[in-house]
């Protein structure tokens, strides 16, 4: 896991039998409040193939070029819901998260659907717990690199 000096690009690598190829990339966008309010995380991750991805193409993905590589996935934040009961918008985790954070997310799948379930969830629990849930088309693997990439401080976004 590689990131750049901002904290805003994290690339997980994975070697194997073809050498070294890039499985994920989770992107960070620059939080003008600062650690005040919540951080935009987009992420692009490589479906298992005979061939690997070009280095650097799934961080093209996460940027917005559709065309970099049609073997990844994009994943996108999921929209939170305005609650007026508490002034705030909000994430439904189902129960699973339990303390308020900037690094709680939720990512779906770039296209599908508003009212689909989230591919990744990944928040606070108490001051040293962390839950991650994952489905397809994540392994565990690019779940577990996108949790620690949230995790790392960041320059840009602190």
């Amino acid at each position: 896991m590689r990131s750049n000096f901002l904290g805003t690009l994290y690339t997980c690598t994975e070697a194997g039998g073809e050498g070294v190829r890039e499985t994920a990339v989770a992107s960070f966008a620059v939080n003008p409040l600062g650690s005040r309010g919540p951080r935009k995380v987009g992420a692009a991750v490589a479906l298992p193939s005979p061939a690997p991805a070009p280095r650097g193409d799934l961080a093209k993905l996460v940027r917005g070029d559709a065309g970099a590589w049609p073997g990844a996935r994009v994943l996108q934040p999921k929209a939170p819901r305005w609650n007026a009961k508490l002034g705030s918008y909000v994430l439904n985790f189902f129960g699973r998260v339990k303390v308020a954070s900037v690094k709680n997310c939720q990512l779906v799948v770039a296209g599908e659907a508003e009212a689909a379930e989230p591919c990744l969830a990944f928040g606070k629990v108490s001051d040293t717990l962390f839950a991650l849930d994952f489905a397809h088309p994540l392994s565990p693997l690019q779940a577990f690199a996108i949790a620690l990439a949230a995790l790392e401080p960041k320059l840009a976004c602190e």
